[in-house]
Order: structure tokens, then C-alpha cells, then sequence
């Protein structure tokens, strides 16, 4: 069961270094829409790639499946995706964060109410201490709630609440069918109905990403605007999406979800070793928090090891 914890805290690191890299790319001209299009197609492109190569009878799926693929990939990936960009346009970031996080509590009441799933005690001390340490390490305070707006809330909630369905559903999916398989498809309907809806393909910015795009901070000079493209689609998007769910499917999607927070820790130090982000000492203690928090998790024993994929 330690190989979940592992590949889940993985993925948070990836999806946490591909955050500077879809601010470098935004910095140097690809609207955010667009950041988004490129990681969706090369999510798709890597993982079904693998899936044909390594799991072909796996791809052969009724009507019915091939619908709660398309649900899954246009619900949980392609609008998570909008309302999470709608939400920090709107309020600030760290909040949006805050509340996108207090999905492992929705996901633990969920999995109660539909499958008497009890969690220990130590998953809900877990989730408490690390909702806590993370609102330290996004400085939640005064200032975050100066431009709350109700639609900004809005958004934030939408984004928790299918953040909570992605996790809990993608458990499901993952009892029948590999994770390459579940992205790659999922994905498939995700690009699409992005790229036909929210940022239309015809669009895409090929002149910046076929230039040089500036890396600034302490990198400095510039890099291949499609190689920073490729990187976040593959590194960033497709890897820990895989990574992610694999470890749903070992340790469930509750502990996924609160090991998931050391992304925005990871982030934040990323941001201050690459962009020169300021980084406080109540940050630092507040992500040390949010690693113990993962300790305490991790060292917890599950008192029913047959429900460990709820």
C-alpha cells in the first residue's frame, strides 16, 4: 500500500513543476485556454499511445462504457479545468486552492453515505492538519477575502465539488480498466469538447509556440516554445494524471486527495527556486505541516484493508 502513497506524492510533484512552466508559456503569449489544449493533447496522444501498445483489449468498449468515459473526461477533466481558471480570474488563488482541497472531506462523506465506507480517525486528522498547514502555506487571510466575489465563489465550489467526483469516480472506472486507458480515453472526449467549445483548435497560437518563449527568473534566456508545450503534456499532465490514479486505485481516493495537497507546498518552493517568488517562514512551517500530515496518513493502518479502493 506504500507504493500509493509514493505515486500519488509523485504526481503532486510533477503537476507542481508544471505550474512555472504554464506561467512561462503564459508570460510569453499562450492564453491560458490554450496552455490547457496543448497538455489535453498530448495527455491523449502519450497515453493512448501506451494504452494500444500495452493494454489493445482493453480499448474494445460497449456503448454504455464509452459514455461514462465521455462523462468522465468532459466532467472531471475538461470543465474542471474551466472552472478552475473561472475561479482564480475571480478570487485569489489561494483561496480557490483552500476550498478546492476540502474535496477529501466531500469524498470521505460520499463513500460513506453510498458504500458505509468508515474512514479511521486518522484520515480525518490528517485532512484537518492538512487543510490547516496549506492555509498557512497559501497565506489564506485578510487580503484573500478583500475581492470575493459570488461567482468567484461559485466557480471555487464547482471545482471542488467535480475535483470530488474525479477522484471518486475514477476509482470505479479503475476497477475494470487500466489508468492508460481510463486518461487516454477520458482525455479524448476532454479535448474535444474543449477544443470545439472553450478554445477553439482552429485558434491555437502556433506562431508563439514555434519561437523562442523567455523563461525568466533564475533560468533567464529562452527555450523552444513547443518543447515547453511537450514538457507540460507529458512531464506534467500525462505522468502524474497516470501516477495519480494509479494510486487511487492502491490506497482509494480520500488519502489520494489529502497526499495530493503537497502540490501547491511543492509549487510554492518550485515558484521561489525558478521565478524568484517570495517564500515566508510561516509558508515553510505551513508546508512542513502538510508533510507531517502526509506522515500521519501514510503510518495510519487501515482497519479495513478490502475497502481500500473506496
Amino acid at each position: 500500500m506504500r507504493i500509493g502513497y509514493a505515486l500519488v506524492a509523485l504526481a503532486a510533484l510533477l503537476f507542481a513543476a508544471n505550474g512555472p512552466v504554464s506561467i512561462v508559456l503564459i508570460d510569453g503569449g499562450v492564453s491560458a485556454r490554450y496552455v490547457v489544449t496543448g497538455r489535453l493533447l498530448g495527455m491523449v496522444a502519450v497515453l493512448l499511445t501506451w494504452a494500444a501498445l500495452r493494454y489493445p483489449e482493453h480499448l474494445r468498449l460497449s456503448p454504455r462504457e464509452l459514455l461514462e468515459l465521455a462523462f468522465f473526461g468532459i466532467a472531471g477533466l475538461a470543465l474542471m479545468q474551466w472552472t478552475y481558471a473561472e475561479a482564480i480570474a475571480r478570487v485569489d488563488i489561494g483561496l480557490v486552492l483552500m476550498i478546492e482541497y476540502m474535496a477529501p472531506f466531500l469524498i470521505a462523506l460520499y463513500t460513506w453515505v453510498l458504500w458505509r465506507h468508515r474512514q479511521q480517525r486518522a484520515v480525518w486528522v490528517s485532512a484537518f492538519v492538512a487543510l490547516a498547514g496549506l492555509a498557512l502555506v497559501l497565506d489564506v487571510g485578510g487580503d484573500a477575502f478583500a475581492r470575493l466575489s459570488g461567482r468567484g465563489l461559485l466557480f471555487s465550489v464547482t471545482t471542488c465539488l467535480i475535483f470530488s467526483y474525479y477522484a471518486t469516480h475514477a476509482s470505479k472506472l479503475l476497477r475494470e480498466r487500466p489508468p492508460q486507458v481510463v486518461l487516454g480515453l477520458g482525455g479524448l472526449f476532454a479535448v474535444l469538447f474543449w477544443s470545439v467549445t472553450l478554445a477553439p483548435i482552429w485558434r491555437y497560437p502556433v506562431d508563439v509556440v514555434g519561437g523562442g518563449v523567455p523563461l525568466g527568473g533564475n533560468l533567464g534566456g529562452t527555450a523552444p516554445g513547443f518543447l515547453l508545450v511537450l514538457a507540460g503534456a507529458v512531464v506534467g499532465t500525462a505522468l502524474p494524471f497516470a501516477l495519480f490514479l494509479t494510486g487511487v486505485s492502491k490506497i482509494g481516493p480520500t488519502k489520494s486527495a489529502i497526499v495530493l495537497m503537497l502540490e501547491s507546498v511543492a509549487a510554492i518552493a518550485i515558484s521561489w527556486a525558478w521565478l524568484q517568488q517570495s517564500l515566508t517562514p510561516i509558508q515553510v512551517a505551513g508546508g512542513l505541516v502538510v508533510v507531517g500530515a502526509v506522515v500521519l496518513l501514510q503510518l495510519a493502518r487501515s482497519q479495513r484493508p478490502v475497502a481500500q479502493t473506496l
